[in-house]
Formats: structure tokens, C-alpha cells, sequence
């Protein structure tokens, strides 16, 4: 019991300290600037990690949580269109220092990182209805997406779905070549040229 009773106390002791060492000597206040860690962040598809810069900002304080060691701040746009969380721990932020200008001209730069457009959302595809040769070389599927979205797409784009293998097996096709050049349906929107 005295081991666990010592275990718990220094469990609680060190949650102590590292707390006033992330809270003291940094005044947390609204208004003011801080820099923000990358550390958490959910960067884009293609991106290295150890090329992104290690804070971003300043950003502006909007709330200082003290109870909790936890800050709010003014995001910009491009942070809020990757949906990320405005509340962050005292860890995750450093204080911002202003330059001196009188020692330093013009040294006031922001640290800024491009996290990239939004990725597009995913339509997947529900299901391929037909089919159509465009000439004696191109093969088009007409395609369901997932929205209800009926499209008329290039072999090249549906190469790889399972619904184009579904769709080969119920023609008695093995390759999407040996798909007969008839019509398959009569009032679709396209003209075959067979």
C-alpha cells in the first residue's frame, strides 16, 4: 500500500509540475499571440512531416482556459477548412516574442505553411448499367455513383472498380474488350458509331 500511495503522489506531483511549467512565466491571456505546434496536425496526402515547420503563426489568443491549461485561438482560414480544432494545451502553443525593430528591421516575419485545398470529396460508384463503344476503340461505361449521379465514363476511369468486374461477369465477358459492339441500352444519351 505505501508503494502504491507513492506511485499515486508522484503521478500527481509530476501532473503539478509540468502544469506550472507551461503556464508560468507566459502570460495566457486573450489578444495575445502565440505560435502554434505542428506536431498534431493532420497534414495533406504527399506531404513529408519532417519538412513541415515545427510552429505556425503567430495566431491570436481568443480564450485562455486556465482550469483546464487550454487556449483558444483565431485560426485562419485555410487551418479552419481542414476542420482543425481551435482549442489547443498550453504544450501545443509558445508565446510569441515581437522583434525588436531598432536591433532587427523588418525581421517580423509570419511563419506560414500551405496545408494545400481540401482534398474534393469521394463519390464512389454504386453500380456500371451499360456500356457503349465510341468508334471501333473506345469503350465507355455508364456509371452510378453512390449520390444517384449517372455519368458516362472512359475505360481508363473504370479500369480498376469491382463493379466493372461485376459487370464482365454477368456479360460472360473476360476483358473488358470482348464486350460485344451492339448497343447495350436503346435510349441512353450517347450514340454508338457502329
Amino acid at each position: 500500500m505505501m508503494a502504491h500511495d507513492a506511485i499515486i503522489e508522484s503521478h500527481v506531483m509530476q501532473v503539478h509540475h509540468a502544469n506550472c511549467r507551461w503556464m508560468t512565466g507566459v502570460e495566457y491571456a486573450p489578444r495575445n499571440l502565440v505560435y502554434l505546434s505542428t506536431q498534431n496536425l493532420t497534414l495533406p496526402k504527399g506531404r513529408a512531416k519532417k519538412l513541415l515547420p515545427k510552429y505556425i503563426g503567430p495566431y491570436k489568443i481568443v480564450e485562455a482556459h486556465i482550469a483546464t491549461s487550454t487556449v483558444t485561438l483565431e485560426l485562419p482560414p485555410e487551418l479552419t477548412a481542414w476542420r482543425v480544432h481551435p482549442t489547443f494545451c498550453v504544450s501545443q502553443i509558445r508565446a510569441h516574442i515581437p522583434n525588436d525593430n531598432k536591433r532587427f528591421p523588418c525581421r517580423d516575419a509570419k511563419s506560414y505553411y500551405y496545408f494545400g485545398a481540401v482534398d474534393k470529396p469521394e463519390w464512389f460508384v454504386d453500380d456500371i448499367l451499360a456500356h457503349h463503344w465510341v468508334g471501333r476503340a473506345h469503350l465507355e461505361f455508364q456509371v452510378r455513383w453512390t449520390l444517384g449521379n449517372v455519368t458516362w465514363e472512359p475505360l481508363a476511369e473504370c479500369k480498376e472498380l469491382e463493379a466493372l468486374d461485376e459487370y464482365l461477369e454477368l456479360r460472360g465477358a473476360k476483358w473488358p474488350h470482348d464486350i460485344p459492339h451492339k448497343p447495350d441500352l436503346p435510349g441512353r444519351s450517347r450514340q454508338s458509331h457502329d
